[in-house]
């Protein structure tokens, strides 16, 4: 077994804690204190996001840890256009792989043909990636506005000094590797900061999994197997609690008389957990 030694000058997680963790740590002190029952380890990653979803990002080499995983479902639900600041360089090859490898564009502002795939990309409704963002090119500022003009029924976004046709499934992802780069308080307003800057704790996860993989894969698989059926079993709950309510919405007279609203509450009893 390998011995995997972490650096004492990673910054710590306290340092760099992502915003919805300390919103949620507050809220569960103020419940604490007013005395209000909640349940415990409630993790949010498992209500926005299924077990399917979180298996396929591991197997997009997406890294295993909580930061990693809370940060893939900002880029999936964000509804401004994701800037990733990302140190190991590892969220590229992420991109690529959910994107179907030769789906999405990468180039820079620095690149002779930069302007050229940006069009492309805003006319065809591509998918584009531009690196090294920590100066970002005033050629974006309509799009990341999403200052859209409708004529006859077209959609068009000014680029440049010329309007274009834009496409609705357009997707643009900005990023840097510059863990120290600033960015003026207007692109923050208009992009959604994501930070793979790595933690302490997100290390030691990351390098567990790897000497997992690579020491007893059995198990590795094992474990994915079950992460898998629980997220399925967790999802077929939930249709059948729907199920239910819709079932008890759509009841008349008496609810024991109702074989509809029966049937599912014995369905329900026999899946829940005991």
């Amino acid at each position: 077994m390998c011995l995997l030694l972490l650096h004492s000058s990673l910054m710590p997680d306290s340092m760099i804690k992502p915003t919805g963790r300390t919103m949620l740590e507050d809220w569960l002190h103020r419940l604490d204190k007013s005395g209000i029952k909640y349940k415990q380890h409630n993790p949010v990653a498992e209500y926005l996001s299924s077990a399917d979803d979180r298996v396929k990002w591991r197997e997009h080499s997406l890294p295993v840890d909580d930061l990693c995983t809370e940060n893939a479902i900002m880029m999936s639900r964000c509804h401004r256009y994701p800037l990733i600041i990302d140190p190991a360089g590892k969220t590229l090859d992420f991109l690529q792989k959910e994107h179907g490898g030769g789906r999405i564009a990468v180039t820079s502002f620095l690149d002779a043909g930069f302007v050229r795939q940006l069009e492309s990309a805003l006319r065809f409704g591509n998918t584009i990636a531009i690196q090294d963002a920590e100066r970002l090119d005033p050629i974006l500022n309509h799009v990341l506005n999403r200052e859209y003009q409708k004529t006859g029924g077209r959609v068009l976004v000014q680029l440049g000094r010329q309007e274009i046709d834009f496409s609705p499934s357009f997707k643009l992802y900005l990023l840097t590797r510059d863990s120290a780069a600033s960015f003026a308080p207007d692109v923050c307003s208009r992009t959604s900061m994501i930070n793979f800057t790595v933690t302490q704790s997100s290390l030691q996860t990351q390098s567990l999994d790897k000497v997992l993989k690579s020491e007893r894969p059995d198990i590795e698989r094992r474990r994915t197997d079950l992460v898998k059926m629980q997220g399925e079993f967790r999802l077929h709950l939930r249709r059948l609690e729907r199920k239910l309510l819709q079932a008890l919405n759509e009841s008349r007279g008496n609810i024991l008389d109702d074989d509809a609203v029966i049937s599912t509450l014995e369905t329900l009893s026999k899946r829940s957990p005991s």
